[in-house]
């Protein structure tokens, strides 16, 4: 099994159309990955009599094919708080949840509330996915974008996008944003900065390029065998994200944060306009002694 390889995935359930649009995603990524699906529904903290299996599928609405395969479960309440509870149980869980309501005009940030409290809430990865049939039916990670800056932190951070990939054998799209430092780690923590003389690109970047594949490969440890596309994008990152994204026809992007949303401008502007499922792989800041 890879390194990173996913082996829980949970997904919140409850009566709304927009819980059970994530399942078919989820189901994907259980399959690709060789986990075990969880529809988790929020219970009341003090319940009354337990409710059976059957009388809580009915309420949930869930159909047959959407409980092929999965394990209904209830977590205390509520959702925002019990879900990334339950997946601190395990180490290589990922919530997919579905981004905002596709009956409702999109958000400015792009999130629902619960949605957003999740991602907020959760120290694993999590799967945002758009209200779009497109991703319901036919979707898998074939073309995965992974903008990344130079340092250590960002890159080992994607290493469940990495398991996916290699279970998918799909193709690496590897944006590199400079400017991505900036928000995520002081300048100090770049490993490989960016070639400093632009206006000689036929001596400095070239080797640049290579060793900055290279230490990807080894920080991340991505297989010999999965393709890397390096792209270099210079402007404002969250509109080079998203422009990226488009031009190069990912069907999935995978960004590293450190978990701070309040903080996380480059994050909530990319979930603002993004029409593409989103994983968000959360790393935690390395310190700097003094």
């Amino acid at each position: 099994m890879p390194q990173n390889a996913l082996k829980k995935i949970l997904v919140p359930i409850d009566e709304s159309e927009r819980s059970r649009k994530a399942i078919p995603l989820a189901r994907t990524i259980a399959q690709l990955a060789g986990g075990s699906l969880h529809l988790l529904h929020s219970a009341p903290e003090h319940p009354g009599p337990a409710e059976s299996p059957r009388a809580l599928r009915q309420r949930l609405r869930l159909a047959s094919e959407e409980l092929e395969g999965a394990i209904l479960e209830q977590v205390p309440g509520p959702a925002s708080r019990g879900v990334p509870e339950k997946a601190t149980e395990s180490p290589q869980s990922m919530i997919v949840i579905s981004s905002f309501l596709p009956e409702e005009p999109r958000p400015a940030g792009g999130l629902s509330a619960m949605s957003e409290q999740i991602l907020r809430n959760a120290i694993c990865p999590v799967l945002l996915v758009p209200p779009d049939p497109a991703w319901e039916k036919s979707w898998r990670p074939t073309r995965i974008l992974l903008p990344q800056d130079s340092t250590e932190e960002t890159a080992t951070a994607i290493g469940p996008a990495i398991a996916l990939a290699t279970q998918n054998q799909a193709r690496l799209l590897v944006l590199h944003v400079p400017r991505y430092s900036a928000e995520s780690l002081s300048a100090e923590h770049a490993a490989l900065p960016f070639p400093r003389y632009m206006d000689q690109p036929q001596h400095e970047f070239p080797a640049w390029k290579q060793e900055f594949t290279e230490r990807l490969r080894e920080l991340a440890r991505i297989p010999p065998e999965l393709d890397i596309e390096l792209q270099v994008a210079l402007g404002e990152p969250a509109e080079e994200i998203l422009n990226w994204s488009r031009k190069l026809a990912a069907d999935l992007l995978a960004i590293p944060w450190y978990g701070n949303y309040e903080n996380a401008g480059i994050l909530r502007k990319v979930l603002a306009g993004v029409d593409r499922p989103v994983l968000t792989l959360p790393f935690r800041r390395r310190l700097t002694r003094k």
